[in-house]
C-alpha cells in the first residue's frame, strides 16, 4: 500500500512516494517503433506463418487473436525491424482505436506488427504490465487524445511517445503493483464473460417461449387457415412519398417496427389534410398488426395507441376478424419461428429481401379457439415483458462491470493498493 503522494496524471506534476519519479518513456526503452505494410498487402496474408499484429488486435489491456493475420518467413524477414519479443508493450497510433493498449501474449511470439501500432520495449526499468496499466488509465488515456497529431487522422508520433512522462517506481514495486491489478482485471473479465452469457441467453429468452408453444404437439392439433381468411383487410403504407412537415402526425418508416413496439420518434410528419388523403383507403386502428415486410422484415407489433399515424408502404398493415383472432396472439405467431420460417421462405429479391403482401396473405396460421388465444396472448406478454427486464438489469450490470478496470486503475496510480 503506497502511503505517500498520488500519481494521477496530469502532466508529471504530481508530488510522488519516495523512491519513484517522473520520467521520459523514451529515456527508459531501447525501442520505441511501428512497423509497415507487407510487401504485396492484405493479398499476401496467410492462414498460418508468423504473426502480424494489427490495430484490431491491440485492446485496452487485452489482446484480440480473433483477426489476427499471418506473414510468410521471408517477409518477416524483410520486416526484421518491428519485430516483437516477450514483454513488448503494443500500442495502437492511429484512427479509432488511438490509445488502446496491452502486453503482447509470449505464446504469440515471433510476431510482427504492421505500421498502426508500434512497440515499446522496455530497457529493463519496467514491468511491461504496470508501463501498459499507466498508459491505459482513464488520465493518460484523455492526454492521449488531446495530443495526437494530423488534422484529418488522428496519429501518435514516435516523438510523442518518446516524451510520454511516466512515473517510474522501483521494479519490486512495479511488479507488486502490475500483480495486484492483473488479479483483480482477470476477476472483473471473468465478471465480464459471465453477464455477457447471463445476457445472451436472456435475449433468446422470447423465441423459446414462442417455440414452446407454436411448436409443441398441442399446437399441431389446431385448425389451420390462411392468414387472408381470418383477416378483413391486408394491405401496406402509402407508395408515394407525401409532403412533409416539421410536426403534425407521425410518418413511420419501416425501421420504426423494432421487435416488440413501435417507435414514434421520427423525424417526419404530416399534415391533417394529407393523413385523411392517405387514410381514405384503410385507416391503421388500436388492435391492428403492422408487419415490416422489407428489410428487417418478418417483425410483427399490435397497434396499443388511438393516437393518429401513418407510414410508407414497405409496412404491411393487417386488420384481423377480431371475432376470430386475439390480435396478441397473432403478432407472438408471426414473429415465433414458425412464422419467421415462413416470412423467410417468401421473401424475395437479394439486396433488399420482401415479403410481398400476396405471400404474407397465404401465410398459414395456426388457430386454437378465441380463449385459449387469449390466454396464450396474455401469458407470453407477461414473460416477455420478464425476460426484456431481465435482459435490462444484465445490461445495467454489464455496463457497471465494463466502468471497474477505470476504477480499479484510478485506484493503482492513486496510491490505494
Amino acid at each position: 500500500m503506497i502511503d505517500k503522494g498520488e500519481i494521477s496524471f496530469e502532466g508529471g506534476k504530481q508530488n510522488l512516494p519516495d523512491g519513484w519519479k517522473w520520467v521520459k518513456l523514451g529515456d527508459y526503452t531501447t525501442k520505441i517503433g511501428s512497423g509497415i505494410t507487407p510487401r504485396g498487402g492484405q493479398s499476401s496474408y496467410l492462414k498460418t506463418g508468423i504473426p502480424l499484429i494489427r490495430s484490431q488486435n491491440v485492446h485496452i489491456n487485452y489482446f484480440e487473436e480473433n483477426g489476427l493475420a499471418f506473414i510468410s518467413k521471408e517477409q518477416d524477414e524483410e520486416m526484421e525491424a518491428s519485430r516483437v519479443i516477450p514483454g513488448d508493450v503494443l500500442l495502437n497510433i492511429t484512427g479509432a482505436s488511438i490509445g488502446r493498449v496491452c502486453v503482447v501474449p509470449s505464446k504469440l511470439c515471433p510476431a510482427n506488427v504492421n505500421q498502426h501500432v508500434t512497440i515499446i520495449r522496455s530497457d529493463g526499468s519496467w514491468n511491461p504490465f504496470f508501463l501498459a496499466y499507466f498508459i491505459s488509465t482513464p488520465d493518460f488515456q484523455k492526454f492521449i487524445l488531446d495530443n495526437q497529431s494530423g488534422a484529418t487522422r488522428q496519429a501518435l508520433t514516435k516523438s510523442i511517445i518518446e516524451n510520454f512522462k511516466i512515473p517510474l517506481p522501483p521494479l519490486h514495486e512495479q511488479k507488486r503493483i502490475a500483480e495486484i491489478v492483473n488479479r483483480q482485471m482477470e476477476a472483473v473479465e471473468k465478471a465480464r464473460q459471465n453477464a455477457i452469457a447471463q445476457l445472451e441467453a436472456a435475449k433468446e429468452l422470447p423465441t423459446a417461449y414462442l417455440r414452446d408453444v407454436f411448436s409443441s404437439p398441442e399446437a399441431q392439433q389446431w385448425d389451420r387457415k390462411r392468414l387472408k381468411e381470418v383477416c378483413d383487410k391486408i394491405t401496406d403504407g402509402t407508395h408515394q412519398s407525401p409532403p412533409f412537415t416539421t410536426e403534425g402526425i407521425p410518418f413511420l418508416f419501416v425501421k420504426n417496427i423494432v421487435s416488440g413496439r413501435i417507435d414514434f420518434k421520427v423525424n417526419q410528419y404530416i399534415s391533417q389534410k394529407t393523413y385523411e388523403e392517405l387514410t381514405r383507403r384503410c385507416k391503421p386502428i388500436k388492435g391492428d398488426v403492422l408487419f415490416s415486410a422489407v428489410g428487417s422484415f418478418g417483425i410483427a407489433v399490435v397497434i396499443e395507441t388511438d393516437k393518429p399515424f401513418i407510414f410508407q408502404r414497405h409496412i404491411a398493415l393487417i386488420k384481423p376478424k377480431r371475432e376470430q383472432v386475439d390480435s396478441h396472439f397473432l403478432a407472438f405467431y408471426l414473429n415465433s419461428p414458425s412464422g419467421r420460417q415462413q416470412s423467410e421462405l417468401a421473401a424475395l429479391g437479394v439486396a433488399q429481401r420482401t415479403v410481398t403482401l400476396k405471400s404474407l396473405s397465404d401465410f398459414e396460421i395456426l388457430l386454437p379457439p378465441y380463449t385459449i388465444q387469449k390466454h396464450i396472448a396474455e401469458t407470453l406478454t407477461e414473460k416477455l415483458t420478464e425476460a426484456e427486464q431481465l435482459c435490462k438489469t444484465l445490461e445495467e450490470q454489464l455496463e457497471a462491470i465494463k466502468k471497474l478496470p477505470a476504477s480499479l486503475l484510478r485506484q493503482a496510480f492513486n496510491g490505494e493498493i
